[in-house]
């Protein structure tokens, strides 16, 4: 399954998927958001940029995610930031 975008409500931040990455990071997935749309792209990065949303958020473009959505282990990212 490949998830594009960024999900505000959901962050995914556990042991494993930390471990795997190598440093402490929160990602935030959105698949309702549109790639294309330059103005929700936008407006998501001033509300990062803005520190809404804790930690560190990054807007990724593709993910790969395993059939249980947590923890979230593998992920094959695009940042787009």
């Amino acid at each position: 399954m490949i998830v594009e975008g960024v999900r505000i409500r959901y962050t995914i931040e556990t042991d494993s998927f930390l471990e795997d990455i190598g440093k402490r990071t929160t990602y935030a997935f959105n698949p309702n958001l549109d790639l294309r749309d330059d103005e929700a792209i936008s407006i998501f990065k001033e509300k990062i940029k803005s520190g809404e949303y804790k930690g560190n958020v990054k807007l990724i473009k593709k993910v790969k995610i395993p059939q249980e959505f947590f923890p979230l282990k593998t992920v094959l990212a695009e940042e787009v930031l």
